[in-house]
């Protein structure tokens, strides 16, 4: 019986065969190659167009690793680029981020931009960084003079007492370092006493291990409601030093802004007069300015959303955006973003630039 085709032996390809077939699977297989690279370098192409965002941010803060959180997630939103959060160990590392282009953007505090751009301070080892640029205002830090209400009653009385500043380096130590300062005094190191947590201030004061306490916060502060409750007074800052704090030298801008400590928040008689520092987000002038743009767009259009995620933004409006921290020279992507998403393209008037939007 004759097998049928399909359960013959299969025949060996002779050479005229395989000759024939050769040429056939080499085109196919450059065929297939062709049509595949432009489809793989598209999806590259799209691939790095994607991640074209990271913005570092300070992990010993108690808000700047959360805030860049919540600014990538609007970015990410609004179909603009994808993001990336990067925490850094110190403003220093978050600077030298930006540097390295390992950051596109950073959150750094207004004076610690100055500190950067004239390569003082922490950033003496690295020289001046007269590339960092500003690209929107975010949220600004009150700082908080306390003492025990038996002992103090103004600030210039603590000269020579024991002061709590929080972690060294922090927002609450460079302040109180500047305030030494101000006030002149004449062995201020020996005077501020750091601690490795934010909290740690208001534990001092109520301990007795501390006669005062200088803490940056953002209102409501649990920590200081605390320090209230053990005998803690909220002192006012007013007068020459306090003035020249927010006016700043005539050579330069003061990093600080007017605030305020409200009374009802902490059970006082009257709200204080105190100084804020303000955070923004920044970039070295090497970033995109289409990414810059897409970025300040990207807030400017979810101000609803980011005001609900974090404390630090509760008060984040349009002027905020384009007036508060925005100590270096303005990112040329600023001036590029709609004027329906932010108001960060118009330059502030000198009075302006020194108070937060929402203390006006």
């Amino acid at each position: 019986m004759r097998l049928p085709a399909w359960r013959r032996e299969p025949r060996a390809l002779g050479a005229g065969t395989a000759s024939g077939l050769a040429p056939r699977c080499t085109a196919l297989l450059a065929m297939t190659l062709a049509l595949a690279s432009p489809l793989s370098a598209g999806r590259e192409a799209a691939s790095e167009e994607r991640l074209a965002v990271t913005i570092a941010g300070d992990k010993s803060t108690t808000a700047d690793v959360a805030v860049a959180s919540a600014i990538c997630r609007s970015v990410a939103q609004s179909g603009g680029a994808a993001c990336a959060v990067r925490p850094q160990a110190g403003p220093r590392a978050v600077v030298a981020a930006l540097r390295s282009g390992e950051a596109t953007l950073a959150l750094l505090a207004a004076d610690l931009q100055a500190a950067a751009m004239a390569g003082r301070g922490d950033f003496a080892g690295d020289g001046p960084f007269a590339q960092l640029r500003s690209v929107v205002g975010l949220y600004v830090e009150t700082m908080v003079v306390m003492a025990r209400a038996e002992t103090v009653r103004s600030p210039d009385e603590l000269r020579g007492l024991r002061i709590a500043v929080g972690p060294a380096g922090g927002s609450a130590h460079r302040f109180a370092a500047a305030l030494a300062q101000g006030f002149g005094w004449t062995d201020p190191a020996s005077q501020l006493l750091v601690s490795p947590e934010a909290a740690g201030p208001a534990r001092w004061l109520c301990s007795g291990g501390a006669d005062g306490i200088v803490a940056a916060v953002l209102h409501p502060s649990q920590d200081i409601a605390a320090a209230v409750w053990c005998a803690g007074r909220i002192l006012a800052l007013r007068g020459t030093v306090a003035h020249r704090l927010v006016a700043g030298a005539t050579t330069e801008r003061s990093p600080y802004v007017a605030a305020t400590v409200p009374s009802r928040l902490y059970r006082q008689r009257d709200d204080a007069s105190s100084v804020g520092l303000p955070t923004a987000l920044v970039a070295s002038d090497a970033a995109p300015a289409a990414t810059v743009t897409k970025v300040i767009a990207a807030i400017g259009a979810d101000l609803d959303a980011l005001r609900l995620v974090h404390p630090a933004l509760a008060q984040l409006d349009r002027r905020i955006l384009g007036q508060v921290g925005m100590i270096a020279p303005r990112h040329e992507g600023v001036s590029a973003a709609p004027p329906d998403a932010d108001r960060a393209g118009a330059e502030p008037s000198a009075p302006a630039a020194h108070r937060p939007g929402w203390a006006r």
